[in-house]
C-alpha cells in the first residue's frame, strides 16, 4: 500500500475519542498521549522521513508505554483486583512485541501501516475490555455510592456493553479509512452490525438508567458516548449511501440485469441507512451534501422497484395485489405487507371519489370550485397554509374516511387526500392544530391546508396509474429515522384527475 493510498484515510481516525474513555481522567490523559504517538507515527510515515526519525517516535512510544503501564500496575497493587496477573501479562506481551519490531523496515509504507494498525487495534481492544474492567472494579471498591443490587449490576453490564460496542465502532472505522478495496465490504458489514448493536445498547442503557438509576460514573460514561460515535456512524453512512447509489444506478441502467428480489434487497439496505442515521443523530446532523446523497439513494430505490415491476411479468399487478390482500390480515408482514395497504388506499380513494361525485351531483360545489388551483395564503402562517374554494367541502367530507383508514393498522402514520398539486386540505386531528409562534412546532403539528410539493408528494399527487408505491426516509426528530412506504391511488372525479389518496406506513 502506497503513501498516497494511506493518505486517502481520514486524518481523525487514529485520535483518542470519548468512545474509549475509561471514566478516570488520569488514565485517560495517558491514553491520549499514547494515541498522539500513534498519530504522529502515521503522519510521519506519509512523508519522506528517514527510518531513523520514525525509530525516534517508536522509542518515545515505548518509553511512554512502559511509564504508563507502571502507573496502571501501581493502581492494581493498591486494591483487591482479581484480574491483576492477567492485566500485567497483557502489558508485558505488548512491550515484547514492540521491542521485537525492526524499525529499519519502517520506510516500507506497507510495514508502517501494519504496525500502526496493530498499535491502534491493540490499544482500543485493551482499553475497552481490560482497562475498563479494572476501573470498574476500582470504582466499586473505593466509591460505595451506589447499592449493588441486581438491577444496578444489570444496568452497569449494559453500559459496559455499550462502551465495548463504541470501541468496536471506533476500531473498525479506523481500519476502514485505509483498508484496501478488497477488505472494505467486509469491514463495512462489520461496522454496520457494530453500529446497530451500539444503538440498541445505548437505548437499552438509557431506559434502564431512567427506570432504575445508576452510579454517577456509569451515567457520565453513558453521556459521553453519543457525540463520540456520531462521526464514525456518519463515515459508514456516507459509504453505505454511495454503495447503494452505485449499485442501484447500475440496475436502472441495465448493467446487472434484474436480480430476483432486488427491490426488497435495496429496501433492506435503506433500513440499514436509517439505523445509521439514528446513530448519527438524524438528518439534521448531516451536512448538505450527505443529505442530498441520502435523498438520491431513496430515489434510486424507488427507481429500481419501478424497473423491477416493469420487467417482471405482472400486467395485472394491482388486481393481483388486491386479491392477495383480501386473504391477509391488515398490518401483517412478509409478502403481503404492501398488499394490505394497497387494498386500503384503493378503497379509500374510491370512497373519496364517490363523495366528491355525489357533491357535484347534488350541486354542493361546482366543477370549477372543486378543481380550484388558486391557493390563497393564510396571513401570518409559518410554514404557509392556504385556503381554496373546495376547502370547506373537504373539511366536512374527508375526516371520517381518513380516520377510518388510518385506524386500520398501527403501522399507518397517515392517510390523506391531496389534489394534483400536492395541496393537503385535511389531516388527522393531531396534525391539524392551530399554528403558534414556533415554526418548528407548526411544521410538525399543523400539516393541514398545506402544499406538499416535494418529490415524493408530487409523484403521488400526479400519478394516474392504479397504484404507486414509493419508499422514503422520514425523520421523526431526535435522531429517530424510519423507512416509510407511501402507497397512493388516484382520485378521478367524473373521469377527471382530481388528486390522490396517500397512505404512509412503516415497513416493520
Amino acid at each position: 500500500m502506497t503513501a498516497q493510498k494511506l493518505q486517502e484515510g481520514d486524518d481523525r481516525i487514529y485520535d483518542w475519542s470519548q468512545a474509549i474513555a475509561t471514566g478516570r481522567e488520569d488514565i485517560d490523559d495517558q491514553h491520549r498521549q499514547l494515541f498522539a504517538y500513534i498519530k504522529q507515527l502515521r503522519e510521519m510515515s506519509l512523508g519522506k522521513n528517514q527510518a531513523s526519525e520514525l525509530e525516534s517516535v517508536i522509542n518515545g512510544l515505548k518509553n511512554y508505554t512502559v511509564e504508563h503501564f507502571s502507573y496502571e500496575e501501581s493502581i492494581m497493587d493498591g486494591f483487591d483486583y482479581n484480574q491483576k496477573d492477567r492485566h500485567k501479562a497483557a502489558h508485558t506481551s505488548f512491550i515484547n512485541k514492540i521491542n521485537k519490531f525492526d524499525c529499519g523496515k519502517l520506510s516500507d509504507s506497507n510495514i508502517a501501516l501494519d504496525l500502526i494498525d496493530f498499535l491502534y487495534d491493540w490499544l482500543v481492544t485493551h482499553i475497552t475490555t481490560i482497562d475498563r474492567m479494572m476501573i470498574a472494579k476500582l470504582n466499586r471498591d473505593h466509591h460505595d455510592m451506589f447499592a449493588e443490587d441486581t438491577s444496578s449490576k444489570q444496568t452497569r453490564a449494559v453500559v459496559d456493553g455499550a462502551f465495548q460496542a463504541a470501541g468496536q465502532v471506533e476500531r473498525i472505522s479506523a481500519r476502514l479509512g485505509s483498508a484496501p478495496a478488497a477488505r472494505r465490504n467486509l469491514l463495512r458489514s462489520q461496522l454496520s452490525d457494530a453500529s446497530e448493536r451500539l444503538m440498541n445498547l445505548i437505548y437499552l442503557a438509557q431506559v434502564r438508567v431512567e427506570r432504575f438509576g445508576c452510579a454517577p460514573t456509569d451515567l457520565s460514561r453513558l453521556q459521553g458516548i453519543n457525540g463520540a460515535v456520531a462521526a464514525s456512524a456518519q463515515a459508514l453512512l456516507q459509504s453505505a449511501v454511495k454503495d447503494l447509489i452505485e449499485y442501484g444506478a447500475n440496475i436502472v441502467a441495465g448493467r446487472h440485469g434484474i436480480p430476483f428480489g432486488v427491490g426488497a434487497a435495496l429496501t433492506h439496505r435503506l433500513e440499514a441507512i436509517a439505523t445509521l442515521l439514528h446513530v448519527a443523530g438524524g438528518m439534521a446532523g448531516l451536512d448538505e451534501e450527505l443529505r442530498d446523497e441520502v435523498a438520491q439513494a431513496t430515489e434510486i430505490v424507488n427507481e429500481v422497484v419501478t424497473v423491477e415491476a416493469g420487467v417482471m411479468a405482472m400486467p395485472n399487478f394491482a388486481l393481483d395485489a388486491v386479491d392477495q390482500a383480501s386473504q391477509a390480515k391488515v398490518g401483517s408482514v412478509g409478502n403481503n405487507h404492501d398488499y394490505v395497504f394497497i387494498r386500503l388506499v384503493q378503497r379509500a380513494a374510491a370512497d373519496i371519489t364517490q363523495l366528491l361525485e355525489a357533491a357535484l351531483d347534488g350541486e354542493l360545489i361546482s366543477v370549477s370550485a372543486l378543481f380550484d388551483e388558486n391557493y390563497q395564503p393564510i396571513l401570518g402562517s409559518n410554514p404557509p397554509q392556504f385556503t381554496t374554494k373546495f376547502l370547506d367541502l373537504a373539511e366536512r367530507l374527508f375526516p371520517a374516511i381518513l380516520e377510518a383508514t388510518q385506524h386500520h393498522s398501527t403501522l399507518i402514520n397517515f392517510a390523506v387526500a391531496v389534489d394534483r398539486n400536492g395541496y393537503l386540505p385535511v389531516h388527522h386531528p393531531q396534525y391539524s392544530q392551530p399554528q403558534g409562534s414556533d415554526p418548528v412546532w407548526n411544521t410538525a403539528n399543523c400539516r393541514n391546508r398545506r402544499l406538499f410539493n416535494d418529490r415524493t408528494g408530487l409523484a403521488a399527487a400526479r400519478n394516474q396509474a392504479t397504484i404507486l408505491l414509493q419508499t422514503y426516509l422520514r425523520d421523526m426528530g431526535g435522531g429517530d429515522v424510519h423507512v416509510m412506504r407511501d402507497a397512493s391511488s388516484p382520485i378521478l372525479v367524473k373521469g377527471r384527475h382530481w388528486g390522490a389518496l396517500r397512505i404512509g406506513y412503516q415497513m416493520r
